[in-house]
């Protein structure tokens, strides 16, 4: 679903056109999208912050695999990628909660709140951890992201899910 920024400038969707989702943004007088992530396992819910300088993310991406030392995302080489596609055609489910709602193995992969800075396409992870973090949310300030995550650990309560809150700079 396409957004507008908050100035209503930009212009942001979702695409899969380079494999895995990702945030682009246009600029309301059209040409060509810019990308803005470049995630290996792509990008989920997105959010505008209230200044437009920032978009807010869930991603299941951990950092080591896809940042470089700048906050930058580092792109696989083919080689890689083919490496890691054989690595992943055989696991092991050891969860009742496997699979999100479109369908995706999540299986070891953690969902976080992300932050990309719009001007610089600097990318940031806020959250850390073995936790499903979802629906981010920005304060009217634009200071702090709220969001909907398990931190209970109990495999039956999956679905039992809390209000969090953690500032842009990622202090909870």
């Amino acid at each position: 679903k396409p957004r507008w920024s908050p100035d209503e400038k930009y212009i942001s969707f979702l695409s899969n056109r380079n494999d895995k989702m990702q945030i682009y943004i246009s600029d309301r007088s059209g040409g060509d999208p810019d990308q803005l992530t470049y995630l290996k396992e792509g990008v989920g819910e997105y959010i505008w912050s209230p200044n437009g300088k920032y978009i807010a993310f869930t991603s299941v991406s951990s950092t080591e695999d896809n940042l470089g030392w700048n906050g930058k995302a580092i792109e696989q080489t083919e080689e890689e990628k083919e490496k890691e596609k054989l690595e992943n055609e055989v696991f092991v489910i050891r969860h009742l909660h496997y699979k999100d709602q479109r369908g995706n193995i999540t299986e070891g992969k953690f969902s976080h709140i992300w932050i990309v800075d719009v001007e610089s396409k600097v990318v940031k992870p806020l959250t850390r951890g073995e936790f499903r973090d979802s629906s981010p949310c920005w304060s009217s300030d634009g200071q702090y992201i709220f969001f909907s995550s398990n931190r209970n650990q109990k495999e039956k309560n999956w679905w039992d899910s809390q209000i969090y809150r953690i500032s842009i700079d990622g202090k909870e």
